[in-house]
Parts: structure tokens; C-alpha cells; sequence
């Protein structure tokens, strides 16, 4: 009786304890777990097990016995193991990527925190970025200069500026043509620089010259330098580059500013450099470099002095205002 007493025990303990895990599967919302654990608690107490037995070997003929009750039970439980170990396994994978990942930020941490490899890396990536440098051989005149390229001399033309010619064989030397030649001899003599090309223009201009933004060894942008110091003036060919609001700003500030070939009285006599034929050809065809409007100046027009034709932009030396006013200039405003 005591032996029988026991066992009752027994089973109603793992009853309990069958039915109690089915209730915490199911506040988890693990509902095949519970389902699992609540039909395990279900065989293991008597009354059930009989009225299980009742209905199915009632209804459907079948014999279900005891061993037939620990079979089910067995199989719910190996059921109830592969389901827990695969998402046991699914848990570990998911807590090894996490932790490769803190591994890997903390690696990530560290090698960035630390100043020998920091200098490492900056050394590496300025080495990777720094541009080759160049020997210049040979300053031509203000905007065009000769570069030993390793294997060979080229010569460069500065691009988006224009000078005032000195060495031209079929032009005389212009107003500040000298000045402009002689200050980049002496910022570019015995000097190494970096070349730059722009994609908007061509590699080569029509005398096979290399265009190219020229920056100094110490970073000085040459040609932007020369623009905003009035030793060049801004010029377009053709298309757009990807300095032309900056360099037209600069010259703005140049001439405002009164710089270099801008400054009063220095191209006041410009007439005198020219040829016999040119001398009868007096009234400057300019372009305005606000409104790019074409404006022609006499003589006796008030900025008739400090007005530069520049052939390269295409402003030019009228011999009459009929033939200035057929090409499409208009006369200046402060013109008597």
C-alpha cells in the first residue's frame, strides 16, 4: 500500500511539474513546448491516461496500454529535445557573431587609439595621395613654362589665365608682358611643382601644349596667384573650367584692388609699343567682364588709359568706330 502510495506521489509530482513547465512554455508564447509538456502531464496522470484509453479504444478499436503511454511520452520528449537543442545551437551562432563583432569594433578601437599606428596610417595614406612632383627647367613667359617630366621636358600652359604677350613672333611685347614673365620667373625658378589636369578641357591645346593647373611645392596655386595679383587675366577657351568663378573673382578683386596691370597710368602708354600700321588703329574693342558686353573706347573716353585689349579673349584694335560699330561694339558711355 505504501509502495503504491509512493508511486501515486511520483506521478502527480511530475505531473505537476510537467503541467507548471507547460504554463511558463506558454507565458513565453512557446506554444508547441507547452503543447509538449501539457500532453506529457496528460499520460503521466491516471485518470487521463484511462479516459485517453476509453476513447481511443472505444472509438477506433485500438489497444493503447502502458507501453504504448511510455512510447508517446518517450517520443514527446525527443521531439521536445531536437526543437530546444535547435534553438540552442541557433542562440550560441547568433552570441558568436555578436561577440566577433565587439571583437572587431574593439580591434578597430584600439588600432585607431594608437599613435604609432595612427602615424602609420597617415604616412601611408600620404603617400598613397601626394601627387608626383616636377623640376622646372624653363619659365617662357608669364603663363607657359617647361617641366622636366622624369623622361622628358613638356611644356605647360597655365590654364584659365591669360598674359600679356612677350615672346609672341607675330605680336610685339604687351603692357606688363615683361612684369608678368619676370614674377614667374622668380616664383617658379629652381622650384619643384605638382600638375593638375582638369577633365572640362582638352589635354593638349592646337601648339601641343600640356594644360594643366601648376601648385608650387609649398602649395601655392600658381595660376590662381597670377589672376588675383593682376599679373594675368582670367581667360576662357572655348569651354568652362572648373576654376572660372573662382579666377574671374580674383581678377574682380584685382581691379578693384588696382593690382598689377590694373593699377593706374602703368598701361598708359601702350601705343608706343605698337607697330606703324597699329598706331592708326587706336580705339580698343573691350569686353566687359561683368555683362560680357562689347564696348569700344576712343582716345579721348575718359578709361580710355586703363583700358587693355587682350587679343586672346577676343577684344581688338579698331581703326574706325563704322568699323567697330559693324563688328558689334557699341561706344562707351563716359566717350564724349
Amino acid at each position: 500500500m505504501k509502495k503504491f502510495f509512493k508511486q501515486k506521489t511520483l506521478i502527480l509530482f511530475l505531473a505537476f511539474l510537467f503541467y507548471f513547465s507547460s504554463f511558463i512554455f506558454l507565458l513565453d508564447l512557446d506554444l508547441i513546448n507547452a503543447l509538449i509538456m501539457f500532453s506529457v502531464a496528460s499520460l503521466t496522470l491516471e485518470p487521463f491516461y484511462k479516459k485517453i484509453k476509453q476513447r481511443i479504444g472505444g472509438s477506433y478499436s485500438l489497444s493503447f496500454n502502458n507501453i504504448h503511454r511510455v512510447l508517446v511520452i518517450i517520443i514527446l520528449f525527443l521531439l521536445f529535445n531536437i526543437l530546444n537543442s535547435r534553438d540552442l545551437v541557433l542562440t550560441n551562432n547568433k552570441d558568436q557573431k555578436e561577440d566577433l563583432a565587439i571583437s572587431t569594433n574593439s580591434v578597430s578601437i584600439i588600432s585607431s587609439s594608437s599613435p604609432e599606428n595612427s602615424l602609420i596610417e597617415d604616412i601611408t595614406k600620404e603617400n598613397e595621395q601626394k601627387p608626383a612632383e616636377y623640376r622646372v627647367v624653363e619659365v617662357i613667359d608669364g603663363d607657359t613654362i617647361k617641366v622636366d617630366l622624369s623622361s622628358r621636358i613638356e611644356t605647360i600652359r597655365l590654364i584659365g589665365i591669360d598674359t600679356p604677350e612677350t615672346v609672341h613672333p607675330e605680336k610685339p611685347v604687351e603692357c606688363f608682358g615683361l612684369e608678368a614673365s619676370q614674377k614667374l620667373k622668380a616664383l617658379l625658378d629652381n622650384t619643384y611643382v605638382t600638375l593638375e589636369a582638369d577633365a572640362s578641357q582638352d589635354n593638349r591645346d592646337k601648339y601641343s601644349r600640356l594644360l594643366r593647373y601648376v601648385y608650387r611645392d609649398d602649395g601655392l596655386f600658381i595660376n590662381k596667384w597670377l589672376v588675383e595679383n593682376g599679373y594675368a587675366y582670367e581667360y576662357t577657351y572655348l569651354t568652362p573650367y572648373n576654376f572660372q568663378k573662382d579666377f574671374r573673382l580674383a581678377e574682380n578683386l584685382a581691379k578693384d584692388m588696382k593690382l598689377g596691370l590694373w593699377a593706374d597710368g602703368v598701361c598708359d602708354n601702350t601705343i608706343l609699343n605698337l607697330s606703324e600700321q597699329e598706331r592708326t588703329c587706336l580705339i580698343k574693342g573691350n569686353i566687359s567682364y561683368t555683362s560680357e558686353e562689347k564696348i569700344y573706347h576712343l582716345p579721348d573716353c575718359d578709361d580710355y588709359n586703363k583700358t587693355v585689349v587682350n587679343e586672346a579673349k577676343g577684344e581688338k584694335w579698331f581703326c574706325t568706330e563704322e568699323e567697330a560699330l559693324l563688328a558689334g561694339w557699341r561706344k562707351a558711355g563716359n566717350c564724349p
